[in-house]
């Protein structure tokens, strides 16, 4: 039993190479061409010039020693076996050779090999990946001394196309038209290809009711609608990139291969493609099912154009996209929750033939991310790091329950590109000192539960939900129209005197503010700071609250940079919490 396992890595890194949105675009485009059970991918043209047969598009007509099957064929990765090798050979050697000519920078591993079994021969080759990723592999045209390089990615330059050059300003300078291959390619794509009839975009947006005409952004300035929310400034028109994975699929791919580990080969191949296919087909209809939101809220205000949001990577259970800000956080927590759903409908065939008597895995999927969110003109390229960091914090806050994993939301929001280091950015821009130690004023995470209106006490971490009710209990309105005596204002000049180092003044805010609150607005207030406290802490509600690490280092916490940024970006509260 031969097998050949191929994975494209740094995708991210590869989309935001350039730092323009038109190449992150067209890169992203190029991608989801790349590998797919779809006639028009990549990987099947290779297949179909090679004169294979597979299992790629159809199961095959008859059976023989000489086809290809597919194990996984989504998100980047493809993992095929053949009962001969030479197959998978002739494979190889065209396949790789494509990659490398269609996107010359990509970073990607493989591997070949043999046992008597497909699960042996699939475990040895997962081992021969990993040694993979630690080889260095030249990128071709090498960007030595003589050569000239793009000023953006320091790569080799290379002439210009007719069709890059179109996509060139005519007032642009002549630094700005030496590009490298990748960029180059990526330009010609952005002209041929159909961007707003792509395939990523139609998965999107399946089996919905979006109208034909509809359009997604090619540039910034098409996130907002010009005549009806247009800012005073057009530098203040905030974005947001999110990221989301999935929680606990390595959990569920353990638990299968355990349940196949005695059946025959095809059985096994079989139902770990059914696996990838529910899964991808599960991440296609929970982004459906948010995109469809986002376009019905974008149609309360005014007729819609551009929708607010522009697809960048899905595949498998990783969705990655570019959204207005104000819209993001509601955009994401659909997609949790739609996630959840539409995992457990689609692995519901496999549950049943095979897992159903693990009572410790559950039936179902759960995904977790992080937002960033940005001013429309920031470096993407510094982007990605970050919100990759932001999707590892909300993930421990899942990991917190592992009997349920729930998902988890992180946001933070960059004025200056400081670091490519979540956490070096947060200690850096959200970190105070409070009696000599450091109080660190945003929580990894917020849980993200099935149903807006209630939340599972027994899940350990705060919930965007009680974060949505201590904003609207600070937003009230008392004596006519006059605000909260404790207020989000109130929260705002005591951040302002904490990033001053003036602690003591912060507290006397809030003690000034807590005082004029009645006895009944206090006890309602103090069951708002429990929601949001550990339960060791419950006995003493207040705005932070101390922890002592593994280390025996005490540090203090607090939601209330959170609270700010929430606040901020919900003008669009109904349906967003």
């Amino acid at each position: 039993m031969f097998t050949y396992l191929f994975e494209a890595k740094s995708i991210q890194s590869y989309l935001f190479r350039s730092g323009k949105l038109k190449d992150v675009i067209s890169a992203s485009e190029r991608l989801d061409r790349l590998i797919d059970n779809h006639p028009t991918s990549v990987l099947a043209h290779v297949i179909e010039q090679c004169g294979l047969e597979s299992d790629l598009l159809a199961p095959p007509s008859t059976q023989h020693d000489e086809q290809i099957h597919f194990v996984r064929c989504k998100g980047g990765a493809f993992y095929a076996w053949c009962h001969s090798k030479a197959p998978l050979l002739q494979l190889r050697s065209l396949w790789t050779l494509t990659v490398q000519q269609l996107f010359p920078g990509l970073t990607f591993c493989d591997a070949l090999c043999e046992d008597a079994s497909l699960q042996n021969a699939l475990q040895l080759g997962h081992v021969a990946l990993a040694a993979a990723r630690n080889l260095p592999r030249p990128h071709y045209p090498l960007s030595t001394a003589p050569c000239v390089a793009s000023p953006r990615t320091g790569l080799a330059a290379v002439p210009l196309s007719t069709a890059a050059r179109r996509e060139i300003a005519p007032q642009a300078n002549e630094s700005e038209q030496h590009i490298d291959l990748d960029t180059e390619l990526h330009r010609q794509c952005y002209r041929f290809l159909g961007l707003r009839d792509s395939l990523l975009l139609q998965k999107f947006s399946i089996n919905t009711d979006l109208p034909a005409d509809l359009q997604f952004p090619l540039d910034t300035s098409a996130f907002y609608n010009a005549q009806t929310e247009q800012t005073e400034n057009a530098d203040l028109r905030d974005l947001a990139l999110i990221h989301i994975d999935g929680n606990g699929l390595g959990k569920q791919l353990r638990a299968l291969r355990k349940a196949l580990e005695n059946q025959p080969d095809d059985v096994f191949s079989t139902a770990f493609r059914q696996f990838s296919d529910a899964l991808a087909k599960a991440t296609e209809l929970a982004a459906a099912e948010a995109t469809q939101w986002l376009y019905q809220t974008q149609l309360k205000k005014a007729s819609v154009t551009y929708l607010a949001m522009r697809p960048l990577v899905l595949g498998g259970d990783d969705i990655t996209l570019l959204c207005r800000a104000d819209l993001a956080l509601g955009y994401a927590t659909r997609f949790c929750r739609a996630f959840r759903k539409y995992s457990a409908e689609q692995l519901k065939g496999l549950h049943t033939r095979y897992l159903k008597g693990n009572a410790d895995l559950l039936p179902y999927l759960t995904a977790s991310g992080g937002i960033l969110y940005h001013k429309a003109n920031h470096p993407f390229m510094l982007c990605h790091h970050l919100v990759e960091g932001l999707c590892s914090e909300a993930k421990t806050v899942t990991k917190a329950t592992p009997t349920v994993l729930p998902a988890a939301l992180s946001f933070y929001r960059i004025s200056k590109a400081l670091a490519e280091d979540i956490r070096v950015l947060r200690g850096q821009s959200q970190q105070w000192l409070w009696k000599g130690k450091p109080l660190q004023g945003a929580l990894p995470g917020y849980l993200i539960t099935d149903n807006e209106d209630q939340f599972n006490s027994s899940l350990a971490g705060p919930s965007l939900i009680e974060l949505e009710r201590m904003r609207q209990f600070l937003s009230q309105k008392v004596k006519g129209n006059a605000p909260l005596p404790l207020s989000i204002n109130k929260f705002r000049q005591m951040a302002t005197e904490l990033s001053r180092d003036n602690s003591d003044e912060a507290m006397r805010i809030y003690d000034r503010a807590l005082g004029q609150l009645t006895p009944t607005q206090r006890i309602e207030w103090d069951k708002h700071l429990v929601s949001l406290m550990p339960a060791a802490q419950h006995a003493e509600p207040n705005w932070f609250w101390s922890q002592t690490d593994d280390m025996g280092e005490t540090r203090y916490h607090s939601w209330i940079v959170d609270l700010l940024v929430y606040e901020h970006f919900m003008p669009e509260q109904e349906g967003c919490q």
